[in-house]
């Protein structure tokens, strides 16, 4: 009864159009009928209603096709196990060519590809997963600078991409098209006199390491504050800029607050060199190692990029998170007691450390199954709140 119906899917039911015709042909429902199941269905309606709904399809598959009712019942469940995941034909097979032509254009255009991405700032997961990503593959991702830089991410080739004027906070579509026109500039005042920006708006171009090269990012800062510039037309262009030697260059962590004030986000470092000294004292297990522990017991590092929460009947709610140390991206999975222990600490995105065990899934991915999670904070705070995780 099925089989004309699942041919062209191998007897899986992957499409609505397909739960329309089983409830039509073989259970005899009216058309109308058999789009309020696939209705019901996909929404996932309440019990009582696909209950109704089963009897009816029940008895209506024994009428229509002499089907028992074990039988009958058995092409209900396969339905039901579909309404979580299928789509209109028409929506998978437009979906299907689209995500091709993503692959294929990922795997042979990759700098392209990402530029693209990040142009839009992404899409499903946050920027940062996709400038981790576009890392992997091997790209180098800049500050936005006003001599490389346009208003959404830049690619400069052969690998090179330049975050976008438009990601720096404060700064107006009238100066990033002053800029644009009127580079390269080969000093703060060059900039100061041609592109005219405003004051909070060189600022931030400073604190975002668009002017890396052409100077001490603090004694840009000095200047700015001891000139008085106020912005376009101000005529506070006698001062000299001061000598840069007295100023030291900014340190991480003046550098990192630096990002996430103008930019929402870091760039020049990842998270885990913040609490570098604090790890030493650890005996971390990077990601790229994690082939080599099958088995063992293991301490990461990492930043949450992303997570995917599910449920199985053995073991009831999991979290799959995606993780990210220095050495690439790996996967943590959390059930049971753990997960309910650090629920809050597992919605985060601040640098922490995680203990589990490595192993592989049932596709033969490498995971690791989380035991314990503690924060990373501020240096020296997290050995006397976790004394248990001492190297």
């Amino acid at each position: 009864a099925l089989e004309p119906i699942l041919r062209e899917t191998y007897g899986v039911i992957l499409y609505q159009e397909q739960v329309l015709r089983i409830a039509h042909e073989v259970a005899g429902f009216t058309l109308g009928e058999a789009d309020t199941l696939r209705r019901a269905m996909s929404k996932h309606h309440l019990s009582h209603e696909m209950g109704r709904l089963r009897e009816q399809f029940i008895a209506g598959a024994q009428a229509t096709s002499g089907l028992d009712e074990t039988i009958a019942g058995q092409v209900w469940d396969l339905m039901a196990a579909f309404a979580g995941y299928g789509f209109p034909k028409a929506h998978a097979a437009g979906y299907a060519a689209l995500a091709y032509r993503m692959a294929f254009l990922k795997t042979h255009y990759p700098a392209e590809f990402m530029a693209a991405r990040l142009a839009v700032w992404g899409g499903y997961y946050s920027p940062r997963v996709y400038m981790s990503e576009a890392r992997r593959l091997g790209l180098i991702i800049h500050p936005p600078h006003i001599n490389h830089s346009n208003e959404a991410f830049t690619l400069e080739q052969p690998n090179s991409l330049w975050i976008g004027l438009g990601q720096v906070r404060d700064l107006t579509h009238t100066t990033i098209k002053a800029i644009i026109a009127h580079r390269p500039f080969t000093s703060l005042q060059d900039f100061l006199a041609r592109a005219q920006p405003q004051y909070v708006e060189a600022v931030n171009l400073v604190k975002a390491g668009a002017l890396g090269g052409l100077g001490n990012p603090k004694a840009m800062l000095d200047w700015l504050e001891q000139s008085q510039w106020h912005g376009r037309h101000s005529g506070q262009m006698g001062l000299a800029l001061g000598v840069t030697s007295v100023w030291p260059e900014p340190g991480v962590h003046e550098r990192a607050a630096w990002e996430r004030e103008v930019l929402g986000l870091l760039v020049s470092m990842h998270p885990l060199q913040l609490v570098a000294d604090e790890l030493a004292r650890h005996n971390i297990t990077r990601s790229d190692q994690l082939p080599q522990c099958s088995g063992q017991q293991v301490t990461l590092a990492g930043v949450r990029l992303s997570a995917h929460r599910f449920s199985t009947k053995e073991q009831g709610s999991m979290l799959l998170a995606d993780m990210e140390d220095e050495a690439g991206v790996y996967q943590v999975l959390w059930s049971g007691a753990a997960l309910k222990r650090y629920k809050e600490l597992l919605s985060q995105r601040e640098p922490v450390l995680v203990r589990g065990r490595v192993r592989a899934d049932r596709q033969g991915q490498i995971v690791v199954a989380g035991y314990e999670i503690a924060p990373i904070q501020v240096p020296g705070q997290l050995l006397e709140a976790h004394p248990r995780w001492r190297a």
